[in-house]
């Protein structure tokens, strides 16, 4: 019996312990600060979203793990010094020192749960908005293209201003002129509004019955007398022509002739 008090009193008398409860505070906090320090930070730019989505749940839940355990410390850690207030020996100390210890380790597990859970939902968020700007990215696109397409494809037509002022210009000096049209029904169809403005400005249309194969594109005007005035009212009036035509319909006729090609360009 005494051998053994003997000894408890001998390692109540040791040095290190001594030490390691006096200093308790400063060595659990530095054990924390080792334990973030010696943690490997993961890169989480090349991980795929499914993979991210995992570890914030399981940092959100190693969070709420931490907690508790922090809380449990805490707790037993009071509860301990509440009963022993009168006697306290080596292992009461040896006790508290583990207690301090479990709670700098959660206080530690918990920032660092929490940190990276952090991390990992802001990348999430920056992820999330840059496929938002690429989806509004790819609308814009998509509708600037849809106009362009709508705006090729749609049947041309000679508002009711333009026509009025191609019919003010070329009424005062009428022609007698040829009007062609490529086999396309949009373009027999702007032929005949043509051939319509050309009628009540006085001029003499003739239509050639036959329709025109081939992929010509645009409206071309033979060179001819009237031609200039031709194209620089239609050019005026928002309508393209195109003098001394190399279409076989207008190159070298020995009368004004005027032809209406397909809409759009080749490229289209």
């Amino acid at each position: 019996m005494k051998r053994n008090e003997r000894l408890h009193s001998g390692f109540l008398r040791s040095r290190s312990i001594r030490h390691l409860c006096f200093f308790q505070p400063r060595a659990t906090w530095a054990a924390a600060d080792m334990t973030i320090k010696a943690r490997p930070v993961q890169p989480i730019q090349s991980r795929s979203d499914s993979e991210l989505r995992s570890e914030f749940e399981k940092f959100s839940r190693s969070e709420f793990v931490f907690l508790g355990g922090l809380v449990a410390a805490l707790v037993t850690e009071s509860i301990l010094g509440w009963s022993f207030t009168d006697h306290r020996d080596s292992w009461f100390n040896i006790a508290l020192l583990g207690l301090g210890i479990v709670v700098a380790l959660c206080c530690a597990g918990e920032y660092w749960s929490a940190h990276r859970s952090d991390a990992i939902r802001s990348e999430l968020d920056r992820r999330s908005e840059e496929k938002v700007a690429e989806a509004m990215e790819r609308a814009a696109n998509a509708e600037l293209e849809t106009a362009r397409l709508k705006k090729a494809l749609s049947w041309r037509e000679i508002p009711k201003g333009q026509g009025e002022a191609i019919i003010k210009a070329l009424r005062p000096q009428p022609h007698t002129i040829l009007v062609l049209s490529t086999y396309d029904a949009e373009a027999t169809a702007h032929s005949s509004d043509i051939i319509g403005l050309l009628r009540i400005s006085g001029w003499d249309v003739k239509q050639d019955a036959m329709v025109w194969g081939g992929s010509w594109f645009g409206i071309f005007v033979s060179d001819n007398d009237g031609s200039e005035l031709l194209a620089e009212t239609f050019s005026a009036a928002g309508i393209e022509v195109v003098r001394k035509g190399t279409t076989p319909m207008c190159s070298h006729a020995s009368e004004l002739r005027l032809f209406v090609g397909m809409r759009g360009t080749p490229s289209l």
